[in-house]
């Protein structure tokens, strides 16, 4: 790896000498929160870190950046020098059974780092990574318990989240965007990655046997070697989920066309249904194609903004449990958990 410039696997070029590199559009990694490392430790973790940004996903690149740099670069671990079994074990000691999912996610990068040869680890880790025994990421612990404030919605929630949700849109407490946000998350109980990877494109209404069928095409997440809207899934929904998104995508359309009135509708039919309004007024009109096409996420809301705007509904929400007697938490994170919930509750397992 011996090239000056790198190419993510969402198509955003950076510098190797730069401080901050961007991932996507989403994610970034800041070289300057880096503490006091070896010159040599730091050379071999940019180039192992560039090397994981062209072939795994944006996502994975930061967190095995952020996860290296936090917990076994802390200072009152890392003291100098190569990385060493020493460090791993003594970092190790310092876990409990439910966090040793950090090491886990530190130990790809380093076989990485080994595998590419790359300075800065001592050879001898190998052996130490091989041996490690780690329990993964604890799961399931909120559904099992029926936890009333991270797990699964009782049929009573549910429906006083969908009424609350109705009169607060009414009543202008919820934008359409938000709205159409709330509805798309608890009705299909996808991620948010996918949501926000929406486009016009994905929302069509056809005529069967003289019955009207609405779809949604929503794109795939967490696929092993996918790309930014490589491969998508039709889903059935109601006409009333079809309706809220016509509504969202028709203000969208009207922003876009009040900005770049030269668009012809197949560059429409390519908008994404949640935008990133500030992107597309820095973009330049001519380029938009380019920008499709290369950076496809760029008009696309970033997760930090999704994740904003999920706390802005749930801070919003004034649907009284009947559980807690308190105020309603909605996150997507309940939603997926809601309807996997609701599938067993109904006889449904494997999906």
């Amino acid at each position: 790896f011996s090239k000056l410039c790198y190419e993510t696997t969402d198509k955003y070029e950076s510098n190797f000498q730069d401080d901050v590199w961007k991932l996507d559009n989403s994610y970034s990694i800041n070289w300057n929160n880096v503490g006091n490392v070896s010159g040599i430790v730091l050379q071999g973790f940019k180039l192992t870190i560039a090397r994981m940004a062209e072939e795994v996903s944006s996502k994975h690149t930061q967190n095995c950046w952020h996860y290296f740099k936090q917990y076994l670069l802390d200072p009152k671990l890392y003291v100098g020098g190569n990385i060493s079994s020493e460090l791993i074990l003594k970092y190790k000691s310092t876990l409990d059974s439910e966090n040793e999912y950090k090491l886990g996610t530190i130990r790809s990068l380093l076989r990485n780092w080994l595998e590419w040869k790359h300075l800065g680890v001592n050879s001898d880790i190998s052996d130490t990574l091989d041996r490690l025994v780690l329990k993964g990421n604890v799961k399931g612990k909120a559904v099992l318990h029926q936890c009333p404030h991270t797990g699964a919605y009782t049929l009573t929630e549910q429906q006083s989240l969908l009424v609350w949700a109705g009169n607060a849109f009414q009543e202008k407490i919820l934008s359409l965007e938000e709205f159409a946000w709330f509805y798309l998350i608890y009705a299909t109980a996808r991620r948010p990655s996918q949501i926000r990877a929406l486009r016009v494109c994905d929302v069509t209404h056809r005529v069967v046997n003289n019955s009207n069928v609405y779809s949604i095409n929503i794109p795939r997440a967490k696929q092993r070697g996918g790309k930014f809207r490589s491969e998508c899934r039709s889903l059935t929904i109601t006409e009333d989920l079809y309706l809220i998104v016509i509504n969202q995508i028709n203000e969208v359309k009207s922003f876009v066309s009040s900005k770049c009135p030269t668009l012809d509708e197949t560059d429409i039919e390519q908008l994404p249904i949640f935008l990133n309004r500030d992107s597309l007024r820095e973009m330049i009109i001519s380029d938009y194609k380019s920008v499709i096409t290369n950076t496809p996420d760029y008009l696309h809301l970033s997760a930090a903004s999704v994740h904003c705007m999920d706390r802005q509904i749930s801070r919003k929400c004034d649907a009284i449990s009947e559980r807690t007697g308190d105020y309603i938490h909605f996150t997507p994170v309940r939603c997926r958990r809601n309807r996997a919930t609701n599938l067993v509750r109904n006889g449904i397992t494997g999906v």
